[in-house]
């Protein structure tokens, strides 16, 4: 019996920390790692989140360091220096609930100094989630992080050590750089960065050494952490000339000038498995198909295109189709509101131990995000307008019903359903897919890909 009242208090204690650490309350959570050593190493049963996850996460430098030291005077205390060391890497590179460590989270959420902290006390880089074989390089490239990308390209594996672009990835990607490895269906940062309209993010990547040529497995339906369907085989270039991105193909091509001094093929020559060429991908724009003629200059043709997308932008009038997609964005976004205003839970004065371990909604913390500018289906940033709860905290105060979860986050209940096809998701995700439209487009369903022409509550 006594066993269990301290597990309960520690669990309490480890919950008020996440909550200090998520509000960015400094002195509390300094005040409580002080007192107790053992709540940097504890983790929330629900979902995995510890606190240096929670910090990793909202970006609180010096909440990481208060983390990390409390960790490591604690593990010191209870093992012998070897044993020591060795746990105290083994907790920097722990995995949440959904199989996410801290520098994934770092690298998600664009804090560049955080990454280089923990990269500094042990944090690997190399490791590839267990699900779609990614690594943090392709998380910063999904959610256009620059700055993380640019941290990680030029960071040494161990001290003089090689560069960690070069270093060289086991299991799944044995034999492939880190800088080009493939995630599931061969995918590479770069073709992340690419599919999901981060020029930014590209132009760190092709700097850094990534091959421009690399192509992915690929298939003829979409891939849901990928918001076009690609056919196998496409290089960055056919992603780019699918997508209409003028810019991006810009950015390719400029790193081709430098790979046609070496002797090699001109990208824009390239078939993917379909025997299409990225100029066959963009004849329905007269700009990206003079781009991607190969039959021009490259260098001209570049020089061409940089200037008609100067004008472009210094003359941007929207079409009417554009204004009609996005008062229909807006009032998709309205129906989300009022379905969250509807299944929101009337609030309670109970403050008992039970609503402690199951009130703080930290899942959120560890929930996948969307890359801002572009549509991605895998991975979505939780709208900090709106709170919810886990599926386990739902399950455990009653709330869930018989809604089942949502099969893009895996964290939340599918509340909210697309009309017409009838696909159900849950309403951060919803809020998301609406969000990160591109401009000018309908939002698409992510499973069926049809138009979303309104939101209504799951039965």
């Amino acid at each position: 019996m006594g066993n269990v009242i301290c597990h309960a208090l520690h669990t309490e204690r480890g919950i008020n920390l996440l909550s200090k650490v998520v509000e960015g309350d400094v002195r509390a959570a300094h005040q409580m790692l002080e007192e107790d050593r053992r709540l940097a190493v504890w983790t929330n049963w629900t979902d995995g989140t510890s606190p240096l996850h929670a910090a990793t996460s909202c970006g609180h430098d010096d909440l990481v360091r208060d983390v990390l030291f409390a960790a490591q005077v604690h593990l010191e205390s209870t093992r012998k220096p070897k044993a020591a060391a060795k746990a105290l890497k083994n907790f920097v590179n722990l995995r949440n609930g959904v199989g996410h460590t801290a520098i994934e989270l770092a690298c998600k959420h664009g804090h560049s100094n955080t990454l280089q902290l923990l990269l500094a006390v042990g944090g690997k880089a190399l490791i590839q989630d267990q699900v779609h074989g990614r690594t943090c390089l392709h998380y910063a490239a999904m959610f256009g992080r620059a700055a993380c990308i640019n941290v990680l390209l030029n960071s040494n594996v161990a001290p003089n050590g090689p560069l960690l672009r070069e270093a060289m990835l086991d299991g799944r990607s044995s034999g492939k750089r880190f800088v080009d490895a493939p995630a599931s269906l061969g995918y590479s940062a770069l073709h992340y960065a690419v599919g999901h309209g981060h020029t930014a993010a590209a132009t760190a990547l092709l700097r850094g050494g990534a091959d421009p040529r690399a192509r992915c497995i690929g298939r003829l339906w979409s891939h849901y952490m990928m918001p076009q369907r690609f056919k196998p085989c496409a290089t960055a270039l056919h992603i780019a000339a699918f997508g209409r991105n003028l810019a991006m193909c810009i950015v390719l091509l400029k790193s081709q000038i430098h790979l046609q001094e070496e002797g090699l093929e001109d990208l824009r020559g390239l078939r993917d498995l379909c025997g299409d060429r990225p100029f066959d991908l963009a004849q329905l724009n007269s700009a990206l198909a003079r781009l991607l003629d190969p039959d021009r200059n490259l260098e001209e043709a570049v020089t061409e295109a940089e200037q008609e997308l100067r004008q472009a932008n210094t003359c941007n009038v929207r079409s009417l189709a554009h204004l009609a997609a996005e008062a229909l964005q807006a009032r998709l976004l309205q129906q989300l509101d009022a379905l969250a205003d509807a299944a929101a839970p009337p609030p309670s004065s109970c403050n008992t131990s039970f609503t402690l371990l199951t009130a703080p909604s930290l899942g959120s913390l560890a929930a996948p995000l969307s890359p801002q500018g572009s549509q991605d289906f895998g991975a979505f940033q939780p709208t900090p307008r709106r709170k919810s709860r886990s599926s386990a905290e739902r399950a455990a105060l009653g709330l869930r019903g018989d809604l089942d979860d949502c099969e893009i986050c895996f964290v939340e209940c599918a509340g909210a359903r697309v009309g017409g096809c009838g696909h159900t998701m849950c309403g951060e995700c919803a809020r998301q897919v609406c969000s990160l439209a591109p401009a000018g487009r309908v939002p698409a369903c992510p499973f069926c890909r049809g138009d979303i022409g309104s939101f209504t509550a799951a039965a």
